[in-house]
């Protein structure tokens, strides 16, 4: 039973990582193509490029965020476990290294939202700023699983 629990974890991390990089690396290329299209090209062609674009980027974001929300709640209830067997005197990060899990798992419930509101044409139908702030939700992400995963580690958690 130990050794299917390890290989779930391994199997829950590649997805994890696998989906933030489908996450960050597809709103990295939204916000860029969208610059580029703003600034290269003329109306008619800006529009036909971005809702052709929109399509993939869609489902790239959308695939990314879910495989990462379903990772994650999967760990959170993992580590959840593991936390609460630890020694009282060891247990004094469990709440805050929870409530990051959570706020990433929030984060990116909000991106998946925000992708799936605005369909196919995210893209075209989207002003630079949201691109913008959804990339920083994502960078976000990233800064606080380094941080739960340094807290890990050292065993300050």
């Amino acid at each position: 039973m130990h050794d299917a629990t390890e290989i779930f974890k391994i199997i829950l991390r590649v997805l994890h990582i696998g989906g933030a990089i489908a996450l960050v690396g597809g709103l990295a290329f939204g916000a860029l193509v969208r610059l580029l299209a703003m600034r290269l090209t003329d109306d008619a062609y800006r529009k036909a490029l971005l809702e052709l674009l929109g399509r993939y980027f869609t489902a790239v974001l959308l695939a990314g965020a879910a495989v990462l929300i379903f990772s994650a709640m999967c760990t959170w209830q993992l580590y959840l476990n593991t936390y609460a067997q630890l020694e009282i005197a060891d247990r004094s990060l469990l709440i805050p290294v929870l409530s990051l899990l959570g706020l990433k798992i929030l984060l990116a419930l909000f991106i998946f939202a925000w992708v799936f509101i605005r369909g196919p044409n995210v893209l075209a139908q989207s002003q630079g700023r949201w691109l913008g702030f959804n990339l920083l939700f994502a960078a976000l992400i990233v800064i606080l699983s380094a941080l739960v995963r340094y807290l890990r580690l050292t065993g300050a958690a």
